[in-house]
């Protein structure tokens, strides 16, 4: 169930009362403000049929929990519920629960504590800052506001128009992206609009403004580790994978290594004990690959030299130079794992991880998992070698995106 929090006062945002109803089972001394409830209210009116769905669902569990929350009903003056809820926290110095980036911003900003919440755990890093600004107001004089200091390296942040709403690909509602710029050194730098260009496709644009970003970072020749998070469907392997044939096909590198997903093993799988030659063995984990490579195309290039499949347990003593690595469903590998990935990478090496920390196949990688492990590294003296950016809008199809939509209404 995740770790059940007790010790001080907590101020409960829309945002997480709509996405995450276990939060009620999760928190002690819980306060939802009056105007919460009136925003649940409206929204239960949404033509988005999922949106009205979760706030029905969530002011049912208000009313099922009166006796354990407190309705908090000040008028702080305040025009938004969301300034509302910010001075609410600031005057009670209670804990903000949010996921929404911009109001967390809000909170450094005022020196009022929150936290994010994801089903009992804090939200993983994502990469991103976002916030709302009018289109008709200057960006250089917006970005002024912000301290590049207090970002981590290679940290996008992202400005988009506060007047204006989009529907999603997935049927989300939200604002559409002006701007984006990424913290390079002691400065923000402009993210560019690149696109992949290989043999397989003519022309990969990003179709969401994470998409931009990782296409961005994978451009970026002095980011040499990066993690791409997310669920099905989001992209990572599509966009991963593509970008690594364009880089064979224009000279950048030499090969690509791949390792195949490591799930069917409490921690390695050993490869000798499966009958076949290496493609054989690894086919059953590789499914990215094959989907856009197909078998034939993998064999001729396992053939020439410019693919490489390593298993984990193939990864010891290696020392991999101008290449790209492509590390799949890196949320099946242990802290030891990915030390031994990472040792492995020599001069002109990119090494990419895609995963999902909340999709790992064993409990030994839920107790040990190496993703996490990695996002350390923006803390650390190596951080302007790293980037993170999590994906989160189905891009798959419509049909794909029910799989979302039913983990969500769990």
């Amino acid at each position: 169930m995740g770790r059940l929090i007790v010790a001080e006062n907590y101020l409960i945002d829309t945002n997480v009362i709509i996405r995450f109803p276990s939060v009620f089972q999760h928190f002690k001394n819980l306060h939802v403000h009056l105007k919460t409830v009136e925003e649940l209210d409206r929204l239960k009116e949404s033509e988005n049929g999922e949106l009205a769905y979760r706030a029905r669902k969530g002011a049912k569990l208000i009313a099922q929990n009166l006796d354990k929350i407190v309705i908090e009903r000040g008028n702080y003056r305040q025009k938004t519920v969301d300034d509302i809820l910010l001075q609410c926290a600031k005057k009670k110095k209670y804990t903000l629960i949010t996921n929404d980036l911009t109001l967390e911003l809000k909170c450094k900003f005022n020196k009022v504590k929150s936290e994010s919440y994801t089903n009992g755990e804090k939200s993983i890093y994502s990469g991103t800052i976002i916030t709302q600004i009018g289109a008709e107001e200057n960006i250089e004089e917006c970005l002024q506001l912000f301290d590049p200091n207090s970002f981590h390296q290679n940290q996008f942040l992202i400005f988009e128009n506060i007047n204006e709403v989009q529907i999603q690909t997935d049927g989300s509602e939200r604002h559409p992206s002006i701007t984006q710029f990424i913290k390079k050194e002691d400065e923000f730098v402009k993210v560019k609009d690149y696109i992949i260009r290989n043999a397989f496709y003519q022309k990969i644009e990003s179709r969401n403004v994470e998409q931009k970003c990782l296409i961005h970072a994978l451009y970026d020749d002095d980011i040499k580790i990066i993690v791409v998070a997310g669920g099905f469907g989001v992209g990572k392997s599509m966009l991963t994978v593509n970008f690594a044939l364009q880089q064979l096909e224009r000279g950048k590198i030499n090969k690509i290594i791949y390792v195949p997903n490591n799930a069917q093993t409490a921690n390695t799988r050993e490869v000798a004990a499966i009958p076949g030659n290496l493609l054989e063995k690894e086919s059953l984990f590789m499914g990215t690959l094959i989907d856009i490579l197909e078998y034939g195309e993998i064999e001729r290039r396992i053939s020439d030299g410019t693919l490489n499949l390593m298993p984990i347990s193939l990864a010891r003593g290696r020392n991999i130079e101008n290449s790209i690595i492509l590390v799949n469903e890196a949320q099946n590998l242990t802290e030891e794992h990915i030390k031994l990935l990472i040792g492995r990478i020599g001069e002109g090496t990119k090494i990419i991880f895609d995963g999902d920390i909340h999709q790992t196949d064993r409990s030994v990688f839920k107790n040990s998992n190496g993703l996490k492990l990695l996002y350390k590294i923006k803390d650390s003296e190596y951080a302007d070698l790293f980037c993170a950016i999590k994906l989160d809008t189905v891009e798959r199809s419509r049909t794909a995106q029910i799989a979302t939509y039913l983990d969500q209404i769990d």
